[in-house]
């Protein structure tokens, strides 16, 4: 309801569609728009997950929504979904294109979405208090101002650095999906596959300088690429693409160096360089037809395969080796990880899953193997000890299957990206030996 100031007289109001109820309304800065936040019953809420629009129509929970609205079409700009609980609150961050809810649900655990008021779509997601958040405000600084709690248990307090959560540049090039992603050793530059069949290599210092994106498009695999890697000198950046072939490339001119022709009916999954760099290991498959998987070591400098990892009845969504070089590990879709010999190639150990693996890699240190399931019912991350090959940690939080892993250099903190459409920031648990940590 819109209200005459002077007068105290009620001006207009407006009625938002699917029985939406508002806790919180704020005008955008240019005063056109209104953020609205508020709930809905769970019949109206559109999930990718049928499981979760199950769940939540079962409880007859009410679900938070977001509503940006145009106050001269006097229509609805976005519906924005995303939140598992209600939406009680909002705040606009300082640089007005960002859009912060809060809420979470009764008596359980609170949820902060961050919002692009331009696109509509959900930039970021933080958890860590112990109860629903009722209040927030941003500082002129940017930093996020939060509270929560019930009237019968302490309140807490925070602040959260938000920088990072606005995208600072859109890397433009690929016509199709992005399938990988890496890093040269140094940070100058970055490489990325798609199904476009291309290989795009990125001058990132360039960009840090200039603010110009310059990008150089390396053409030659005739099928969509998997997977893209760097050597640990960064002279090397090797593709492997759907149809069985690998690519080496010059990254400094790129020219192709060599095609290797790993298999003739498997796509190339994974691919890892061995610590000194003259061995590559590649982890292959054909999920659609359950064909028994592949992994295969060759010789960089050569180009000749040296050997096999043997006994993948399922394809080979990941592999690596441990930074020491003593190790030589496989994720399959068969529900095992597989330890070898990085030297003789002989299996060594197995660890057991509940689902087929999608991703694994090792902490910096080597002293931590991490993994990821293959499936929408087994969304967790295992870290399990390297020395013994036990798991020892257990990290809840993604609504969906998890893609890829990816540790910092100081292997205290570990990213995870998952099919449910979140990239997660988890701090590592730190001298115990069993727990289950929250995703932020």
């Amino acid at each position: 309801v819109f209200w005459d100031t002077t007068s105290g007289a009620e001006k207009s109001r407006i009625s938002l569609p699917d029985q939406m109820t508002a806790n919180r309304v704020l005008y955008m800065p240019n005063g056109k728009r209104l953020a609205i936040a508020g709930n809905i019953k769970p019949q109206f809420v559109k999930f990718d997950n049928p499981a979760q629009q199950s769940s939540f129509r079962a409880q007859m929970q009410d679900v938070g929504r977001i509503t940006l609205w145009d106050l001269e079409k006097n229509a609805a700009v976005y519906h924005m979904h995303g939140h598992t609980g209600m939406a009680l609150d909002l705040a606009i961050h300082p640089g007005e294109n960002v859009i912060c809810s809060l809420g979470g649900v009764v008596n359980g655990e609170s949820e902060i979405n961050f919002w692009s008021a331009t696109g509509g779509y959900r930039m970021g997601r933080f958890q860590g208090h112990l109860r629903w958040c009722e209040a927030g405000t941003f500082l002129p600084d940017g930093r996020l101002f939060s509270g929560s709690g019930t009237a019968t248990t302490p309140g807490e307090l925070k602040v959260w650095n938000t920088e990072g959560i606005a995208v600072a540049k859109g890397f433009d090039a690929h016509t199709k999906f992005v399938t990988s992603a890496d890093f040269h050793p140094d940070g100058t530059c970055f490489a990325t596959g798609s199904g476009d069949q291309s290989v795009v290599l990125w001058d990132f210092e360039r960009y840090l300088k200039t603010g110009f994106v310059a990008k150089r498009i390396l053409i030659g695999h005739n099928d969509q690429v998997r997977t893209v890697k760097f050597s640990p000198d960064g002279s090397i950046l090797a593709s492997g693409a759907e149809n069985g072939t690998l690519i080496f490339w010059n990254p400094k001119t790129g020219e192709r160096i060599r095609t290797i022709q790993v298999s003739n009916d498997k796509g190339i999954y994974s691919i890892a360089f061995s610590p000194d760099g003259k061995r590559i290991v590649t982890g292959a498959g054909k999920w659609q037809n359950q064909l028994p998987g592949e992994a295969k070591v060759w010789d960089v400098a050569s180009g000749k395969q040296l050997g096999e990892l043997s006994g993948h009845p399922r394809e080979v969504w990941s592999v690596a080796f441990s930074p020491d070089g003593q190790w030589l590990v496989t994720g399959s879709g068969d529900t095992n990880i597989r330890v070898f010999d990085a030297k003789t190639l002989q299996l060594k150990n197995t660890l057991k899953t509940p689902t087929g693996l999608r991703c694994i890699c090792f902490a910096p240190d080597g002293k931590t193997l991490a993994s990821c399931g293959g499936a929408d019912n087994d969304s967790v991350i295992r870290l399990w000890d390297a020395v013994n090959w036990r798991e020892k940690t257990t990290l809840a939080g993604h609504g969906a299957m998890i893609f890829s892993l990816r540790f910092t250099n100081d292997g205290k903190t570990l990213l995870s990206s998952s099919k449910d459409g979140s990239v997660r920031i988890w701090d590592l648990p730190q001298k115990k030996a069993v727990q289950t940590a929250q995703g932020r």
